[in-house]
């Protein structure tokens, strides 16, 4: 931030992407006014016409789509031949939506004489983050409006540009202007903008620090506040799994996005008799990735979005090794915020690289016991934001793990 500006810092070469003026708390007032101004006509649209638009919407945005690969790349490094897939399963989830809004708000008669009816909570605060930023504001943006509310979406101000094109997209098919709004704002202005008693309901997607700071200022006010908070995601190999199918997606499932997802793999638990072939196999995968330019379309691993957060990758590596951890692959990590794929060895859950962070390294471990006490590993008491996958050809035991 210099002065009042926000800024953009572009992952690719560290040059100022966009930059915007921070709103102040005066700002977020008038946009709070106007929002529910604007909410007052939107909420007397027939719900057939809020869908309409919303669809045509959407369907802009995939005809934009490779252009805006391109934006997304600038944003937050994810390469251009990925972005696109974000785009269309963001089309895909909202269509989805639209398709039971009709029943998920109808009329419900409890007696005769007697119904339960569905009204717009007025306006909601959608703070969306960046790393899969048209998926996550979709699933909350794309409900609100449909039932008939105004939002003011807060989107991480390292994908502001996608706030910006999902507003002109929908004001282009039809939306009033002010029903959907992008507020770009300091940390603590945020903060400030949730204790407010403004919203029927606010919707946070981050971590679990920044998600109790959330919970913790709007509070006071009682406001409900729904939250979808990161994960520490474990996999778990059993003996009867089918091994090619295991590496594969669990490849997949630790390095797409440069290992920037709320729900990536971190950690995987290998039966004994599967271990030494896992491992010979997803270092195998890893090597077939191409770290680089994420706007060269051969590129299959971006940098990260944050040097920050590449800083913090480096030295759990380092710490990592300096405990006792093993290089199954890797070397050089690359410079600034491009860090290659890595995968760790003999990793406990002592050490820094088990710590819930986004970024693409892997660590491994063996278990010799059965998929219960692996569900006892896998989820210390100590944490409470721990999801986990289970690979098995024996349907009922991998369930158990859920």
């Amino acid at each position: 931030m210099k002065g009042d500006l926000l800024e953009l810092i572009s992952p690719i070469d560290g040059s100022v992407y966009a930059a915007r003026p921070a709103t102040s708390r005066e700002g977020v007032s008038a946009m709070i006014a106007r929002a529910r101004h604007a909410q007052r006509d939107w909420r007397e649209r027939p719900l057939a016409e809020r869908t309409e638009i919303i669809d045509s919407a959407y369907a802009r945005l995939e005809q934009d789509s490779a252009e805006l690969a391109v934006e997304l790349a600038w944003q937050m490094g994810r390469p251009v031949s990925q972005g696109g897939g974000e785009i269309a399963r963001a089309a895909e989830r909202a269509r989805a939506m639209l398709a039971v809004a009709k029943a998920s708000i109808a009329e419900v008669a409890i007696a005769p004489g007697r119904s339960i009816t569905w009204e717009p909570v007025g306006l909601v605060l959608v703070i969306a983050p960046w790393n899969y930023p048209w998926l996550t504001a979709t699933n909350s943006v794309v409900p609100a409006l449909a039932s008939g509310n105004a939002v003011i979406l807060k989107h991480s101000f390292q994908t502001a540009v996608v706030a910006e094109r999902m507003i002109t997209a929908l004001e282009e098919a039809g939306l009033p202007p002010g029903v959907l709004q992008s507020l770009h704002c300091t940390n603590e202005t945020t903060l400030d903008t949730v204790s407010r008693r403004a919203f029927g309901r606010i919707i946070f997607t981050g971590s679990v620090a920044v998600g109790q700071l959330v919970a913790s200022a709007a509070a006071p006010g009682f406001t409900p506040v729904t939250l979808e908070l990161g994960g520490k995601d474990a996999a778990y190999v059993r003996a009867d799994a089918d091994l090619e199918h295991a590496i594969e997606n669990l490849a997949d499932g630790a390095f797409f996005n440069s290992g920037q997802s709320c729900c990536g793999i971190e950690r995987i638990y290998v039966a004994r008799p599967l271990f030494d072939d896992f491992v010979d196999g997803l270092a195998r995968h890893a090597r077939l990735l191409k770290l680089g330019n994420p706007l060269e379309t051969a590129t299959s691993i971006g940098p990260l979005a944050r040097p920050e957060g590449a800083g913090t990758v480096r030295s759990q590596i380092a710490a990592a090794e300096a405990a006792g951890a093993r290089r199954v692959l890797g070397g050089p990590t690359g410079n600034g915020n491009y860090v290659a794929p890595e995968i760790l060895g003999g990793v406990d859950h002592e050490m820094a690289a088990d710590a819930n962070i986004t970024h693409p390294v892997e660590s491994e471990r063996v278990q010799r016991v059965g998929h219960r006490f692996a569900l006892r590993v896998e989820q210390p008491a100590s944490r409470d934001d721990v999801n986990g996958d289970a690979i098995s050809t024996h349907v009922p035991r991998s369930s158990c793990l859920g």
